[in-house]
């Protein structure tokens, strides 16, 4: 989150890799959806007065995670976390129901996932 509201040059990177429901704090997916309203050319960088009067408490909650900077290998390293539990609790749902070839195409599909997800970090590190 902070890396959206700090970084604009991450955040067309941000919007295409992560969805609000893939975060864990119900929290920070409003904030994220609340976000996700304004057009790609406001994060360069955020300014939290725009919501200043539309919401004081997410506008308080911004301020409160715009504070500080957050790396590039720490936010690549955050996305990595969140769509490796993310694609390893859909294996485990997948994992629990259906036949054996079921199973065994959910994990083939987890270990192509992980592997995208693993080509795509080590690509944006480079950049």
């Amino acid at each position: 989150m902070q890396t959206l509201l700090r970084c604009g040059d991450w955040s067309s990177l941000v919007r295409k890799h992560l969805k609000p429901e893939e975060l864990n704090s119900p929290r920070l997916r409003e904030i994220y959806k609340v976000l996700l309203r304004y057009p790609l050319e406001a994060f360069d960088p955020f300014d939290p007065r725009m919501l200043e009067r539309e919401d004081p408490e997410l506008y308080q909650a911004v301020i409160a995670l715009s504070i500080e900077d957050v790396p590039q290998h720490e936010f690549l390293l955050s996305l990595k976390r969140i769509k490796e539990r993310n694609l390893h609790a859909e294996f485990q749902e997948q994992r629990s129901q259906g036949s054996n070839q079921e199973r065994l195409q959910a994990g083939i599909k987890y270990r192509r996932k992980i592997g995208e997800l693993k080509s795509l970090i080590a690509n944006l590190s480079v950049t």
